[in-house]
């Protein structure tokens, strides 16, 4: 295990540089107050939510053909998720794949 030693500073130190660099990216749409389970197909981009976030239907991710595409959920408060909640990824493959930044991740 590498608690205090370099190999844990070192990624404390990548972890706070995605975590800054996630939230510093301009959001592509404000989602805030809305469930991800009802916005329908999001397309690659960057979503942002003031405060919570919540999953409680089926979320659709279209990459369109690119599966290098992103997509970041910034997230001020908490993510939840229902536990009939899904997200399916169309027009993807199986390196697809999206970032999320929560102040605090439930799932």
């Amino acid at each position: 295990m590498h608690q205090t030693d370099a190999v844990a500073q070192q990624a404390q130190i990548d972890a706070l540089t995605a975590y800054n660099t996630l939230q510093a990216l301009s959001a592509t749409a404000t989602l805030t107050g809305q469930d991800l389970g009802t916005v329908g197909t999001l397309t690659p981009g960057v979503y942002f939510f003031a405060s919570s976030a919540q999953l409680t239907g089926t979320l659709t991710l279209d990459f369109q053909g690119n599966p290098n595409a992103d997509f970041v959920f910034q997230i001020g408060s908490t993510l939840t998720t229902a536990s009939s909640s899904s997200v399916n990824v169309i027009n993807g493959d199986s390196t697809s794949a999206c970032i999320g930044r929560s102040e605090v991740l439930r799932l």
